[in-house]
This record gives structure tokens, sequence and C-alpha cells, in this order.
């Protein structure tokens, strides 16, 4: 299949939900990520969505429903800046989810951006 029909499918995939929030969720301290970085990175936004997925449902982890997201990881231009980018279908107000992601984000996990830093 060619790269062309490949992002078309995306895009088609993408267009098909009512996204209603896009997020950034950035690092403030990369020191304090240990090991590989990228590994290190991902394990705390998946921490990170995961705990929100609790927050807004309710639910023990072992039959936990998730809001519907998508999230793409970027490392900067220069490579060294591990953050997410994140779609959302919120299924609670937007703004609720917004304050939601940034307290759960700023006071679980020690190497996570201010919330200033996030967007």
């Amino acid at each position: 299949m060619s790269q062309r029909k490949i992002n078309a499918a995306w895009e088609y995939w993408l267009e098909k939900d009512d996204w209603n929030v896009f997020a950034t969720l950035n690092f403030g301290s990369l020191h304090l990520l240990e090991g590989n970085r990228t590994d290190a990175a991902g394990k705390l936004w998946r921490s990170c969505l995961s705990t929100l997925d609790r927050a807004i449902f309710s639910q023990t982890r072992k039959n936990q429903p998730r809001f519907n997201r998508v999230a793409f990881r970027h490392s900067g231009e220069n490579g060294t800046n591990p953050h997410v980018h994140i779609l959302v279908n919120s299924p609670i107000p937007a703004h609720e989810l917004c304050v939601a992601f940034n307290a759960i984000w700023a006071t679980k996990f020690p190497p996570a951006a201010n919330p200033i830093s996030n967007s």
C-alpha cells in the first residue's frame, strides 16, 4: 500500500470522530526520566491517561472503560524534547477534562511540566 493511501486512510479515520479537545503534555524535568527517555515518557503518558480514565469512569482497572482518544508522540525538532499530542472526544465537558488532565499530569508525575507549559 502506498504512503499516500495510508495517509488518506488515517485522515478518513480521524475525520469520523467528533474530537473536541487537543492536548499537549510536556515535561519540565527531563533529568527525572530514568533509562530510555522515550520509553519512560511513554509509560508516564499511558499512566496519566489511565488515571484520567479511572477519574472519569470510576472503575477498577480490570474492566476500565476508556475515553476515545488518539495520541501522537513527538520528540521536538532536535529530538530531545519528548511530548505527546492527544486528540480526545471528551465524555464530560471539554473544559472539565482539560482541568482534570492538567491536575493529574502536574500532581501525580514529578517530571511533568507545570500546567502553563501544556496546552
